[in-house]
Formats: structure tokens, sequence, C-alpha cells
């Protein structure tokens, strides 16, 4: 076996992590692409072709090394005349296919991705499934933007640096000696400290006390719309205070758990491309930050708090010290994703929970929502409504008070 280099790189702790979990329901990332009248299944699948080739990071396959105790990815070439994509005819409603799949991509079995095309009555789609490790949200909007390009007749755009990228997560990791933090908690996220020897008291992992049932972690799902007016109340606010939505919808989350549970710390889906400015990038990158609960905070302090710490991992690169991040395995981890895609359609599909609560703020479009994914053994779905009703709160009253300081602002003048 080589020495890694441009196109074959260790794995980085995050992929190791779904590479061991690689035969179990979860990382599954299926994705729905609806086809227009005059796209037939054959220019299609032409340009998925072109589209794969364009991208080393995913013609890869997946090895464990027992000699050196080593997880590696290599770039195997794809052979474009041999790659065919069945179609299911009458599949019946398209979702309901791909979520009753029980089968994910098994990354120590070929290529990380399956292709099909579903037929639903008179609607045609692509469905392409990745395996998480390969790629991530942003990765896949670089894969529907060169997707859409050889559609229309058009030559793909620049390609990303995955591997050199994958390289450099993997040296700020070794330089530390541990992990860039547990995503995908399948232990179970276990709530300690930090740990680490270092005799400093860390601050507790932040947690939501279970409903103790038991049992396996079986994932399932609230949703809070964040439609209309609520969506406003989040414009509203960023606009009054200067901040990014993101911030707001995360403050509201930092205080709906610091009002449900305990603890301080939970962890916040980021992305090294933001660190190392390879936005073309569209293999798995993705990383969790730790991120802190403040106690006495008014919710417009909080917000501003958390977009002034949002600002200067986009503009630089991260310490070593950071790179491997917190050794905490977070019980609790929030993300926010806006309008990431065009046509594609993400559906979540994991049988099993990731983490104890994920709590997901996502936009498209005009459609928003807040939705939880959480470990069915350890709470009830009350335990997690109350928890969405939380955060709604805190936004209704937070666009209130912002609307009143401002109308007595106008008054003062």
């Amino acid at each position: 076996m080589n020495e890694p280099g441009p196109e074959c790189s260790p794995l980085t702790q995050l992929q190791r992590n779904m590479y061991i979990c690689g035969k179990l329901p979860l990382y599954r990332l299926p994705l729905l692409y609806p086809l227009r009248e005059n796209e037939s299944y054959e220019d299609v699948r032409q340009a998925v072709t072109d589209t794969l080739l364009h991208y080393p990071a995913l013609q890869v396959r997946y090895s464990y090394l027992p000699e050196s105790r080593s997880f590696i990815q290599r770039h195997v070439p794809l052979e474009a005349d041999t790659l065919e994509i069945s179609v299911v005819k009458e599949c019946g409603d398209a979702v309901s296919y791909i979520r009753s799949s029980t089968a994910s991509v098994d990354p120590a079995d070929g290529y990380p991705w399956r292709l099909q095309f579903l037929e639903d009555g008179n609607r045609r789609y692509l469905y392409l499934e990745f395996h998480h490790i390969c790629i991530d949200g942003l990765g896949i909007r670089n894969l529907e933007e060169t997707l859409e390009a050889r559609l229309a007749g058009r030559p793909p755009g620049p390609r990303g640096r995955d591997f050199e990228s994958y390289l450099r997560v993997s040296d700020l990791e070794a330089s530390c000696g541990t992990s860039s933090g547990s995503f995908g908690g399948f232990s179970g996220g276990s709530g300690g400290d930090s740990g680490g020897g270092s005799g400093r008291e860390e601050p507790a992992a932040a947690r939501i006390p279970p409903a103790g049932k038991g049992g396996s972690p079986a994932a399932d799902r609230v949703c809070l719309p964040l439609t209309g007016s609520r969506w406003e109340r989040v414009e509203r606010i960023a606009r009054r205070l200067g901040v990014s939505r993101n911030a707001v919808c995360q403050a509201a989350v930092e205080e709906a758990v610091r009002r449900c549970g305990e603890g301080a710390v939970y962890g916040v889906i980021g992305n090294w491309r933001m660190a190392f400015g390879s936005f073309r990038d569209v293999g798995c990158h993705v990383r969790i930050i730790p991120g802190v609960i403040g106690e006495a905070e008014s919710p417009g302090e909080r917000m501003k708090r958390i977009f002034a710490g949002q600002l200067p991992g986009l503009r630089r690169e991260p310490e070593a010290e950071e790179g491997a991040g917190s050794r905490m395995e977070y019980a609790i981890v929030y993300s926010y994703e806006e309008n990431l895609f065009r046509r594609m359609r993400f559906i979540p599909a994991d049988r099993l929970s990731k983490f104890d609560i994920y709590i997901r703020v996502c936009r498209e479009g005009e459609e928003a929502k807040a939705e939880i994914e959480y470990n069915r053994s350890k709470y009830e779905p009350s335990q997690m409504m109350q928890l969405l009703g939380i955060l709604d709160e805190v936004l209704e009253n937070c666009a209130q008070e912002e609307e009143e300081s401002g109308e007595l602002a106008r008054e003062i003048r």
C-alpha cells in the first residue's frame, strides 16, 4: 500500500467512527432529485457519470489496515461504461419507499453510494443515496451544481482539494493525539466531562434527564414548522440585533436546553471548509465544535455572544489544539442549514439515533422547521415537544421585547 498522497489519505476521526458503524442503519444521506419532462434517463445517467468522474473523493474505497491499525480512503477510478441505474416502476410514494429501506450503504463494500430512478405516478426522480463518510451537505450542494451543469451541457466548475483537506484535518488531529469530537455518539453519549487529566474542572456536558425507558437507540423525530410569522420573528430579531439567523436559532435552542436540562456543553455542527477556505470540496469535512450555555444572559445577549463566536471560525485556520476539539461525547448537538440545495431534497431516514438529542434547524426556500431527532430508548415525544415549545416561546418573547424597545426608542427621539 502506498503512503497517503494526493488521492489517498487516512480517515478523519469522524470518518473512522462512521466506518466502524458502517453496517448499521445510520449515516444515511438519501436524496431525491425530481426530473423534468425533457430529461431522459440516458441523459441523466450520463450527467451523473460525468459528475462522479469529476470528483475523485466520490470514487473511493475504504479499508482498515490491521498491521498499522489505520483506516484509509483511496481513489479507485470509476469505469464510466459500467455505471448502470435501475428503474423502479410504481414505487408508490417516493419518500416512503426510501424510508422503508433498512439497508444502508456499507462503506466497506464498494463505492459509498447507490443510484436508482423512481417512478411515482407521473413523477420521476433520480434517487441518490450516499454514506455520510464520503460527503456532507456542502459537498452535496457542489455535486448538485455540477450535475445541473452537465444536464445543461455546460462544463463542470473547478474541483476541490478533498484529499489535501483530509490530510490537513488528520495532521491537526494527530498533533493533539485526540479525536475531533464524537460524531454520532452511538455509544449513547456519556454526558461526562471532557477529562484530559489537566486538573481543571471542565463544564459538564449538557443533557436532558432521560425518562429511563431502556432498549435499543432507535431514532424518532418531532418537528416544529417555522413558517410564516414564526420565521418572520427570526428575521426581525436578527435584523434588529445585527446578528445571523443561525445565532438567533442557536440562542433559542440554548435557552430551551438550559430550562429543561443540566450541564453546559453541547456540540455544534461545523465544517472544516470554513477554516481551510476549500469551498469546492465535495467530501465529508464535518467537525463538531463545543458550544457552552451561558447562565446570566438575556436572549439578546446570548444571540450577540453566539454571533461574535461564529465570526472567527470563518476567517482563520484552527489552532492545533482545537483541531482535536473536545473529547466529550456530546449528548446534545445542534446544526443549522439554510438553502443548501436547489432541486435536491434530503430525506431523513436513519433508524438509529446518532446522538441522544440532535436539534436541526433548516430552511429551504419558504419552508423552515426545527426538527429534533432523539434516542427513543431514553426520551418520550412529550419531552422533545416541550423543548420545541420553549424554543418557540423564546423567539416570540424576544421578538416582542425587541419590538417594544424599538417603539420606546422612537418615542424618545
